[in-house]
């Protein structure tokens, strides 16, 4: 694909943002492909370098906020006729209240994204806490015997703990790029069901 050919799929494909954002990547890329090009690169592997298409308008539709599709989405409706708002009116008992519902549905399915990090951290606490705690006590025992194994418990839990931080952390960054996933999902479906 050169360049002419990639601008122009892409300008189909940033069709659902507002008319300036659309022209600014155009432009943007089209930039990236000439400093390409001038670095000795051709057209056709410089377009290739930028990662394809559609990673190209995933990218610009992270980098746009939800607002500005919305916006350049209601902006190109046609004008609303009579009719359209009495029936918009009479049936907004509703959609209102399927509208409210996504919303909430939206909302909690984050709510429980967050919630799933919350508690593997939590857990890490616990380990960390139960570690301190039979170490602390390993002192306080009458017997070096009993002294020992608490504290060699609590060691195990220590190590734990560093695994378990480990396993949270892997957990909690998979966790959010499955919430940038979904925001993108919600992105593109806005943005138009043909692009991205």
């Amino acid at each position: 694909m050169n360049k002419r050919e990639f601008l122009n799929a892409l300008k189909s494909r940033l069709s659902g943002l507002p008319e300036d954002d659309a022209r600014h990547w155009l432009d943007y890329y089209a930039e990236m492909i000439d400093d390409r090009v001038e670095d000795g690169m051709s057209e056709e592997a410089a377009v290739a370098d930028l990662g394809g298409l559609d990673a190209v308008v995933a990218s610009i539709l992270t980098e746009t906020p939800i607002t500005k599709l919305v916006g350049a989405k209601l902006e190109k409706k046609r004008a609303l006729k009579g009719w359209h708002i009495a029936l918009i009116a009479i049936g907004s008992p509703i959609w209102l209240a399927l509208l409210i519902a996504l919303l909430a549905v939206i909302f909690a399915v984050f709510v429980t994204l967050f919630s799933l990090i919350i508690s593997a951290f939590s857990i890490v606490a616990s380990f960390i806490g139960t570690a301190i705690g039979c170490m602390a006590s390993a002192f306080t025992q009458s017997s070096l015997a009993h002294g020992l194994t608490f504290f060699g418990v609590g060691l195990v839990f220590a190590g734990l703990s560093v695994l378990a931080c480990v396993a949270a952390i892997a957990f909690s960054k998979w966790v959010v790029k499955l919430i940038k996933a979904f925001v993108l999902f919600i992105k593109a479906r806005i943005a138009g069901k043909e692009r991205v």
